[in-house]
């Protein structure tokens, strides 16, 4: 009975030998680089982290900055709307200054040309056609009434005549007033868009930043999901190579059990639980 409890054990001890290499010293060598792959890993892994710790924090406070730099930019465009709005309302108010500068103008040179035809009539008939006006009258009172109403209109014209050139110059004045403030507002409306143009190069500058955090950011990151995916695939290579030096254990207690020297029916049932669970 004792004799066929040996016999069995050597059978089971040559069966888990079945799976043994005669690589030992190799698997072992095998397990120790993939060990120092893990640290490399590891050690990748962990300034990855830190890489990806430093740059969330510079993106965050750029993209603070850049939120600020915003409104800034909304505020200054806010300022353009309203120094061109202004400019409009200006360049309106010149428009009509010049329209009715040249009415007053047309005024004027119609009204100077009435006089002038008067005067020339006067001029060529000279004293008599003045006397002629007078003479026709019917009565003393018609007389009377003639050399009023020659007055009259010779008044009246004059009159007219310095209402529409007084009309005339402060049409101009009020243009010239009109064009001086347009060339100011032009200039502030010039130095807003340059403003603006600047503040905007500037929230460009720092969404490239930003955006270059955030592609920086995704390849550390890629690089830590391939290190962790890395690692698992070592992790079952040592795994692998464990179970062959397992496996190799077995076939050196099989060969000990040959020479008298193997392991005892309680050892053969460890090794057995150890190949089979994996423990």
């Amino acid at each position: 009975m004792k004799k066929f409890k040996k016999f069995v054990c050597a059978v089971l001890v040559a069966a888990v030998s079945a799976c043994a290499v005669p690589t030992y010293q190799a698997d072992a060598a095998s397990i120790s680089q993939l060990q120092q792959k893990r640290q490399n890993l590891a050690s990748s892994t962990k300034k990855a982290k830190q890489e990806i710790a430093n740059i969330k924090n510079k993106k965050l406070s750029a993209e603070q900055e850049m939120e600020a730099m915003d409104k800034v930019l909304t505020s200054i465009q806010a300022e353009l709307d309203e120094a061109t709005e202004d400019l409009n309302i200006l360049t309106k108010q010149l428009e009509e200054a010049e329209k009715a500068l040249q009415e007053a103008t047309e005024k004027r040179d119609a009204q100077f040309a009435l006089l002038g035809s008067r005067m020339r009539f006067l001029q060529q008939k000279g004293s008599s056609g003045y006397l002629e006006i007078l003479f026709d009258a019917q009565s003393f009172s018609d007389l009377f009434l003639r050399m009023q109403y020659v007055n009259d209109i010779m008044g009246y014209d004059k009159e007219i005549l310095e209402e529409l050139e007084e009309t005339q110059r402060t049409i101009e004045k009020k243009k010239k007033e009109i064009e001086k403030n347009k060339a100011e507002q032009e200039e502030v409306v010039k130095l807003q868009k340059e403003k603006l143009a600047e503040q905007q190069e500037i929230v460009n500058e720092k969404k490239a930043l930003v955006a270059s955090y955030q592609n920086d950011l995704s390849k550390y990151e890629q690089m830590v999901a391939a290190n962790e995916k890395a690692d698992k695939a070592v992790l079952n290579q040592i795994a692998k190579q464990q179970h062959r030096m397992q496996c190799t254990d077995g076939r050196h207690g099989a060969e000990g059990y040959r020479t008298g020297q193997g392991p005892d029916e309680d050892e053969v049932l460890d090794l057995l639980k150890k190949t089979r669970y994996g423990k």
